[in-house]
């Protein structure tokens, strides 16, 4: 595990959506187990980063899980992950595969209507 400290979370692995007689039908739900680090991101990173909303919550999430990230394009939903019993949507990706500890470094945005 790529992680210093990892521990188990879980998070919610959401297909994408599809359109259906002209009605929008949600992709499937699936709850997952994944072990990382989650870290509550501060507010001067989250605007320096401008990705998604500024005034919602966002964590970093370090693991070597594949998460699907959030896609207007191809309308893809980003995966929910699960931290202090709220959901993040993954809505960017970095791979950090140089140095010591490679891994995945996610950020995840708060949602609350999920």
């Amino acid at each position: 595990m790529p992680s210093l400290f990892p521990k188990t979370h879980s998070y919610i692995q959401r297909s994408p959506g599809t359109w259906v007689k002209g009605t929008w039908t949600e992709g499937t739900e699936t709850v997952v187990e994944f072990t990382g680090d989650i870290q509550a991101m501060d507010q001067k990173k989250a605007v320096a980063l401008s990705i998604g909303r500024d005034n919602l919550g966002k964590v970093i999430v370090i693991t070597d899980t594949v998460f699907n990230i959030a896609d207007e394009t191809t309308k893809q939903n980003g995966d929910l992950v699960t931290y202090h019993n709220e959901n993040y949507e993954i809505m960017g990706f970095e791979n950090w595969d140089h140095g010591l500890l490679p891994h995945n470094f996610y950020i995840g945005e708060l949602r609350k209507n999920v």
